[in-house]
């Protein structure tokens, strides 16, 4: 039944996305920027997944909350999760750029838009982070788990996120297996703290870290609205080329990051099977 449950799931959220962009299509047609398309793209991915979820939970009498949005606690790992993502990439780029293959470049924009866009790519990432959190490694990740455990599940949606990545211009199998190491990540984040806001955290902060503050690639990428334009000198295998610094080897470093802060901040009695 649990299996079941995961198809009803992928059927509502496919309905519900259909049924998003054909009734919005002369809204979306109206946008122009790639910002202000993935902005709506990304509100409308968040609303289709709620409302699966919360279809589903209801059909099987659960709450939202028990696939991954628990309160306690909710705030704090939210909030440590966003500015550990942003650190994690800087001492990242600090390392890439004491050995000469990256520079952070100046600013080059004036002060109002800059605010516009640091307001803007908060709320656009924060969306982002909790569409593919709620999608991958919430409802799905749960039901999946009473099907064939937690860790074949969360390798089979992971290998499912990572090859997602793909679809991006600019990204390519490096870079689509480092998003795959990243869900695994992200699922042990889930599996220790017994919900998704630190996972949600992590990816949000992540990816406004990237796109916004330092303004490289993120996952092949690359918004106009930025506070840095950087640049790269070195080999793809340090730099991360045109996937960004996800596809450098050092992004390591803050893979074992994430895991230890998860690791910090678990609670005793997991939510989820092992």
């Amino acid at each position: 039944m649990a299996f079941f449950r995961v198809l009803g799931f992928a059927a509502i959220l496919a309905g519900l996305f259909f049924a998003a962009g054909f009734s919005l299509r002369h809204f979306l047609k109206s946008l122009h920027s790639f910002e202000d398309l993935a902005f709506a793209g990304e509100l409308i991915a968040a609303a289709c997944t709620v409302i699966a979820t919360i279809v589903m939970a209801g059909l099987t009498g659960r709450k939202f909350g028990d696939f991954g949005f628990s309160k306690p606690n909710w705030w704090r790992n939210l909030l440590i999760g966003f500015l550990a993502g942003i650190a994690f990439l800087a001492v990242q780029l600090a390392a890439m750029n004491a050995l000469g293959v990256f520079s952070f470049g100046g600013i080059t924009a004036a002060a109002a838009p800059l605010i516009y866009s640091a307001l803007f790519c908060l709320g656009l990432f924060l969306a982002v982070g909790f569409t593919e959190e709620a999608m991958c490694r919430g409802y799905a990740l749960v039901e999946m788990s009473r099907v064939i455990s937690f860790w074949p599940a969360a390798i089979l949606l992971s290998a499912i996120f990572g090859a997602a990545h793909l679809l991006n211009n600019g990204e390519d199998q490096v870079g689509a297996a480092v998003a795959f190491l990243f869900g695994i990540v992200l699922s042990y984040s889930f599996q220790q703290t017994g919900s998704l806001w630190l996972a949600l955290g992590l990816h949000s902060g992540w990816d406004y870290a990237e796109s916004f503050i330092f303004g490289v690639p993120n996952s092949g990428l690359v918004l106009t609205g930025r506070l840095l334009h950087p640049t790269m000198h070195g080999p793809t295998w340090l730099t991360g080329g045109s996937v960004g610094p996800e596809g450098s080897i050092f992004v390591a470093a803050p893979l074992l990051a994430f895991v230890l802060i998860s690791r910090l901040l678990r609670r005793r009695q997991g939510a989820l099977p092992r």
